[in-house]
């Protein structure tokens, strides 16, 4: 098995959010049976023991940890070869950190609760549910071994690589019209273009536009 099982924190090992996973397939496979796993179905996954076993007995590669009940995980991609990045989330962030698969990527788990908002641009996610990662116990620099609390200060990663301003939309106010139905059918009857709007009021369409819809579309626009 690829995963270094002795590196895992101790804290995950008896937590039931663990599969497991093949190098032809990353779909998380479910340690009871074998079967694929669902990531909103804990009773899909297991705990790290019968992760392992499932491993031995169905010839999976290695395990995978399930986001849920407080815990979240950071996940950099291809970012090994810059320093600077790895060091500002790694030492922020204090928490479990191990190098991915790939072999050039990050992958830290912390407890806690992630902020409101976006949970992926570009390289850069986060995620507290709906996601597993592959775990491979492979610690970055040796240093970062424990699960600990990234509440408080996973936010000023999140504001700095994940936060989307939002476009402030302005609103033009229109005077109220002041008419009853009746009289803005006969403007619109009165207008230029009051003969086409007259044909699609009373149902003829047909000939001039392709569906019911289309024509509804632009019945619409008329009294727009």
């Amino acid at each position: 098995m690829i995963t270094k099982i002795e590196n895992i924190p101790k804290e995950l090992h008896s937590l039931p959010q663990w599969v497991c996973w093949q190098l032809s397939n990353k779909v998380p496979r479910n340690p009871h049976n074998g079967n694929n796993a669902k990531s909103n179905d804990p009773s899909t996954w297991g705990t790290l023991a019968e992760a392992v076993e499932a491993c031995e007995r169905y010839g999976f590669d290695g395990v995978g940890f399930e986001f849920a009940n407080g815990y979240f995980g950071v996940d950099l991609d291809h970012v090994l070869d810059d320093t600077d990045i790895c060091t500002e989330f790694v030492e922020t962030l204090g928490s479990y950190a191990e190098i991915s698969r790939s072999g050039d990527g990050l992958h830290i788990i912390c407890r806690g609760t992630l902020p409101d908002g976006a949970r992926r641009k570009d390289n850069v996610e986060m995620y507290s549910e709906g996601r597993y990662f592959i775990c491979t116990g492979n610690i970055y620099n040796n240093k970062y071994k424990d699960i600990v609390d990234c509440t408080e200060t996973v936010k000023v990663l999140h504001s700095k690589y994940l936060y989307t301003p939002q476009v402030q939309q302005s609103v033009r106010y229109v005077e109220p019209l002041g008419l009853d139905d009746s009289e803005v059918i006969e403007m619109a009857r009165s207008c230029r273009n009051g003969g086409a709007f007259w044909d699609l009021y009373n149902g003829n369409w047909q000939g001039i536009y392709s569906s019911q819809s289309e024509a509804d579309q632009a019945l619409c626009n008329h009294l727009a």
